[in-house]
Formats: structure tokens, sequence, C-alpha cells
């Protein structure tokens, strides 16, 4: 099976809806779209993960944050996972990121690696925050920080 229908078997194991609308898509479209998808995803596991505590949840996210950030076009998949800790406990999607970050096409590959690296570091700043969140103000920087 080659990367963009594992891609695809792994978008339906983990959103069935977005899943369909996804796998319609054209070809560099899909490829595109599955993969910013998939990176998200491989961040949002990390920072939802019942098993991790929040100074390893946002060491990880920084990682690859750092990771995605120092992507070029000469990256390996090993690239994107590089330093990662809790291996053991990690879940697919987010042991494959670099898999995810490598499919999408060349002339939007930076844009996705851009986005989810800045993604992963405002989840990172809440995670070593402890979610700490007391005014309405703060709720929407969070809202905004994690699905802006």
């Amino acid at each position: 099976m080659n990367l963009r229908d594992n891609a695809l078997t792994i978008l339906q194991e983990t959103s069935r809806t977005f899943y369909i609308p996804i796998s319609r898509l054209p070809d560099r479209l899909l490829e595109a779209v599955a993969s910013a998808y998939l990176c998200m995803r491989a961040i949002d596991e990390v920072e939802d993960h019942p098993d991790l505590d929040n100074f390893s949840k946002a060491q990880i996210l920084r990682q690859i944050s750092l990771n995605l950030q120092a992507g070029t076009e000469n990256s390996t998949k090993e690239d994107f996972t590089f330093g990662l800790v809790h291996r053991e406990i990690l879940p697919e999607v987010t042991l494959r990121i670099g898999e995810w970050a490598m499919l999408a096409p060349d002339s939007i590959a930076p844009r996705v690696w851009d986005a989810t690296a800045a993604m992963a570091d405002r989840m990172a700043y809440w995670a070593g925050n402890n979610w700490d969140i007391r005014t309405e103000v703060e709720l929407d920087q969070y809202t905004f920080s994690v699905a802006g």
C-alpha cells in the first residue's frame, strides 16, 4: 500500500467525518489536505493523551514543532520524529508524523509544516501552563491557539 492510500486508511480510522470529503478531493489537493489533517491530528493526540503529564506533552509538542520548523525539501520522515520521547505510548498517527509531513506536495509542504509547528508551540504553551484559564479573554486565547 502506498503512502497516499495508507494515509487515507489512517484518516478514516481517526475521523470518519473528515474522511469522506477529503477522500473525494483531486489528487494533489487530497494529499495536501490529508497531510495537514493528519499532522494536526498527530499533535492533537499528544495534547489529549491521557497517560502523559503536562510537562511531557509540552516537551513532545515543542520537539515536533522544532522538527517541522527545520524541514526542507531534503528532509526525511525520520527528521520529523527526531528526539521524540515516550514513543512507547504515543499513538500511531503521532509516531508517523514524518510520513504525513512528507505526503504534502512540495508546493505546499512548507506551509503545512509551518502551520503545524505553530499549533504545536501553542499547544505546548497551554500544556506547560496546566491549561490555567481564568478569564474569558484567556479562554478566547486558548480556543484560538488550539483551533485557530
